[in-house]
């Protein structure tokens, strides 16, 4: 992410042309909220993502593992600054960190840097879950929901 510090609003001015380009629409259209939500959950799915680079869930990478921070930089943001088509990257997530992921510090920095921009994270969950290391976990994509319209 270079030495620039991005906020919120700066993900949310990448996220929108790009859930908007996947749906086959015009950058500058204007859309209410309910829509973007709606066009961002056709975003491709973490079994899509498996399939496609022939990757089981257990060799996921592990939520908690890596400091969110750097995931969002990784999965999102970058690809999105150089203008690329990506797919959410699918993670695992620790049955115990799902059960506690309120108080994660994490989860929590990853909400107030998404409100800056009207952004709401949250989890996509595969249903079925997967045993790592003794323990159960479960296959996510992290996403996001919009709070506001977008007026370009």
């Amino acid at each position: 992410m270079d030495d620039q510090v991005l906020t919120g609003a700066d993900l949310y001015r990448l996220y929108v042309p790009h859930i908007l380009d996947l749906a086959m629409l015009p950058e500058d259209r204007p859309c209410s909220a309910a829509e973007l939500n709606r066009l961002a959950l056709n975003v491709p799915t973490a079994e899509y993502f498996l399939s496609m680079v022939r990757l089981e869930a257990e060799d996921c990478h592990v939520l908690g593992e890596q400091p969110l921070r750097e995931h969002l930089e990784q999965s999102y943001i970058t690809p999105l600054q150089e203008g690329r088509r990506f797919v959410p990257i699918p993670r695992l997530i620790p049955k115990s960190l799902l059960e506690k992921l309120s108080d994660w510090e994490d989860w929590a920095w990853l909400k107030d840097f998404c409100s800056e921009g009207s952004l709401v994270p949250y989890l996509l969950f595969l249903n079925k879950p997967v045993m790592k290391n003794g323990e159960t976990h479960f296959t996510c994509t992290l996403r996001f929901g919009f709070d506001a319209d977008y007026v370009p």
